[in-house]
């Protein structure tokens, strides 16, 4: 019996301790794939096609390799194989657009499926991905860009702003995960020179979303707008850093 108890103790400590093995080894091949992602995802939101279409080839590449290096990983996750033929779909589906119609706008809401259902394995599966606190905030950011695109400084009401300013101190806070979390800037292929610029670029949007804050208590339309673009602009320019764009001329 106690030879048993002995054996099953073994077993679970190498399954716990292949699994923690394992589990870097996939976040490299999301950090993989997201290199090839985020060209593939500007590109087509700048409506520029052979660009777009070159970034489609080493995305397509990835995500073969994704699939391939760890079965494992992703087959053990029930929803994976639903979730595995959603991503071939909106691949596909891409990759048609920029062949035939050049819709870029359909084939960048197929990009943007994609990163939500690979966010939403890794959240299922407790894996701890640096740039999902780039897309948490995107998320939350996307919620009051969205309802300024259909205001006007003239348009914004009480209503509006109030709910803005709930995303707004949401996305403050969740910038603020994002600066404090680590990673491996060589994961990404970040020069010194990107690295400046990463922390740079950090700082102006945590400077824009304390202006939007502001602006907000003011009641500044005006104000809002403004800084708001600001916080578009300064995410984006964190973003695309991540990106191998070097791939694509």
């Amino acid at each position: 019996m106690r030879r048993a108890y002995l054996l099953i103790s073994v077993l679970l400590i190498l399954t716990l301790w292949t699994a923690g093995c394992r589990r870097p080894d996939i976040i490299k091949g999301m950090t993989d794939f997201d290199r090839a992602y985020i060209p593939a995802f500007f590109f087509t939101e700048i409506e520029e096609l052979e660009h777009s279409k070159q970034a489609m080839e080493f995305l397509n590449a990835e995500w073969e390799s994704l699939k391939a290096k760890y079965p494992k990983e992703m087959e053990s996750d029930p929803e994976w194989e639903r979730d595995a033929l959603r991503i071939e779909q909106m691949m596909v589906s891409a990759n048609r657009i920029l062949d035939t119609t050049e819709n870029f706008e359909d084939a960048h809401e197929a990009l943007e499926y994609i990163r939500g259902i690979l966010f939403e394995f890794r959240r299922r599966n407790g894996i701890d991905y640096y740039l999902d606190h780039l897309n948490e905030f995107h998320e939350v950011m996307g919620d009051f860009v969205w309802i300024l695109e259909y205001r006007t400084p003239e348009t914004l009401n009480v209503d509006d702003t109030t709910w803005i300013e709930g995303r707004v101190e949401e996305a403050v806070n969740l910038w603020g995960e994002f600066r404090r979390a680590e990673f491996d800037p060589s994961a990404f292929g970040l020069s010194v020179k990107k690295k400046a610029l990463l922390r740079a670029q950090t700082k102006l949007e945590a400077d824009a979303l304390e202006a939007l804050t502001q602006a907000i208590r003011r009641k500044d339309k005006e104000a809002i707008f403004a800084a708001t673009e600001a916080v578009k602009q300064h995410f984006q320019a964190v973003y695309l850093l991540f990106g191998d764009f070097e791939r694509v001329k």
